[in-house]
């Protein structure tokens, strides 16, 4: 056989031949390797070299710059443009909840934990979902023990429900705390730790390295966008202060958009959720490190929420207004996986956290007066808000310049909160309120300061990328315009 190799005349020897093919595929497959390989330090070189560009760049030319903030957002600028952030796929229509046991089935699911709340087993939601089950002789199990701003208990329960019953998938049917519940329960299963190490970006999966069990999402109200976004948020209540934890890995294989589920929702809800969808849309749009497809996204469902949240309000029974709404809810959550949040949520998280304000209505107090503070203190922020406002059809273009367009669409967003009877102030708890407290807590989570600095946590902590950066003093302002009339330290 050498001879003939000499020779340039193998002849045919099939074992031989056959060999010699494997061995060249294996050679192929090496070369491809190591071609990646010798490529991946210059990908990352290349991306550190733009990250510090853009960063030196802004610092220099942004007045209001801060170093570390500025790094840490074009940090997420590079993230959302590297990372294959991934989308849940969507069963939509009147009577999709049917559907759950054949979508479990092609998950090759046996036995799922379904999460959800003693309001939505009370109130019947949860019964076709059963239905489907039994009839596809599908075990399951129930933990309908989630709270509101859900605490780290929750998810202890949660977990060791899933553990006990020998669980093997995880099925959301809920709001926004049922979801983010179900998430974090995800995570203790695929990296077991304490809840409070978590809390950053991408501390749970670990690249895929510890994969979530299959995970189905049902949302049960408009707004919240749990069931495509890459965080969930979780109350510790050590200090009763929000976790946001953020990772690709825990975003839902499925989410279900059953319009029949929310025909009975409350007009409060009704209102509080789709004003959520709508503080996603705009905030992710104002960050600027929006991706193009985040930006549609958030243009699409600013346009759902003015055109259905007023009817859904008046008319719980509006199949079509009830499906938009939740597709504007879904669309805006894309819109801050692609483009995150900034100072509106970072303040109303800690309204809720110290007031239980519901989230959605938190977020509808602060907006308005964020987007001032835009439209006051940055011209150029102020043309990207009236261009937003244009291109969801809210307002048409002013003659009269950029800055009265986007104070026509920050008068839309007051005019849509008041008729959809959305409180202007929060509703303090007994005792002292400390506003400098939530301030503080408010700025740190906005710039990521949570956490001593060159700590991992404090790497890990990325902040929200928001547009401009403001002082605490224009933050405590912005806190002292949504409490009751009084006197506060």
């Amino acid at each position: 056989y050498q001879r003939r190799v000499r020779d340039g005349s193998r002849g045919d020897i099939p074992h031989l031949t056959l060999a010699r093919q494997q061995q060249q595929h294996m050679s192929t497959d090496t070369n491809w390797l190591l071609r990646l390989m010798r490529l991946m330090p210059k990908a990352f070189g290349a991306a550190l070299l733009i990250l510090l560009g853009r960063t030196a760049l802004t610092a220099l030319t942004s007045q209001n710059s801060r170093f570390i903030w500025v790094l840490k957002r074009n940090l997420l600028w590079v993230f959302v443009r590297l990372l294959p952030i991934p989308t849940p796929r969507v069963v939509p229509g009147v009577g999709a909840t049917a559907k759950i046991a054949e979508s479990l089935n092609k998950l090759h699911c046996r036995k799922p934990l379904i999460v959800t709340d003693k309001v939505i087993i009370q109130h019947g939601l949860l019964d076709t979902c059963l239905s489907s089950l039994k009839e596809s002789a599908m075990a399951h199990s129930v933990f309908d023990g989630v709270l509101p701003d859900p605490p780290i208990k929750c998810v202890e329960e949660g977990y060791a429900i899933y553990q006990k019953e020998g669980c093997d998938s995880l099925v959301a049917f809920g709001g926004g705390s049922v979801m983010d519940t179900a998430k974090m329960i995800g995570a203790k299963i695929a990296n077991p730790k304490p809840l409070p190490e978590y809390e950053g970006i991408l501390t749970i999966n670990m690249a895929g390295l510890r994969p979530l069990p299959p995970f189905i999402a049902v949302p049960t109200t408009a707004g919240t966008g749990s069931e495509v976004s890459i965080g969930a948020v979780i109350t510790n209540e050590a200090d009763n202060s929000k976790m946001v934890c953020i990772d690709l890995g825990i975003v839902p294989q499925i989410a279900v958009l059953d319009p029949e589920l929310i025909f009975k929702l409350p007009k409060s809800i009704t209102a509080a959720t789709g004003l959520d969808a709508l503080t996603h849309a705009i905030e992710a749009y104002m960050n600027g490190i929006c991706t193009s497809r985040g930006s549609t996204n958030a243009v699409s469902a600013t346009t759902k929420v003015f055109n259905n949240l007023v009817r859904t309000y008046h008319d719980g029974n509006d199949a079509e207004a009830r499906q938009e709404m939740l597709r504007a809810a879904f669309e805006a959550g894309v819109a801050i996986t692609n483009g995150h949040v900034g100072y509106v949520h970072a303040i109303a998280h800690q309204l809720g956290a110290l007031c239980h304000t519901p989230h959605g209505f938190a977020c509808a107090m602060v907006l308005p007066h964020v987007l001032e503070f835009y439209i006051r203190n940055d011209q150029k922020l102020e043309r990207r808000l009236s261009e937003f406002a244009i291109a969801a059809q809210v307002v048409s273009a002013c003659r009269s310049g950029t800055q009265d367009t986007a104070e026509l669409f920050v008068e839309k967003i007051r005019g849509l909160c008041q008729e959809l009877g959305a409180p202007t102030t929060v509703v303090l708890p007994p005792g002292k309120f400390d506003v400098k407290e939530v301030t503080a807590r408010a700025m740190a989570e906005a710039h990521g300061s949570k956490h001593p600095i060159f700590t991992v946590k404090h790497i890990l902590d990325t902040g929200y990328p928001v547009p401009a950066y403001m002082s605490y003093a224009q933050c405590e302002e912005i806190v002292r315009k949504v409490l009751p009339p009084g006197n506060y330290k």
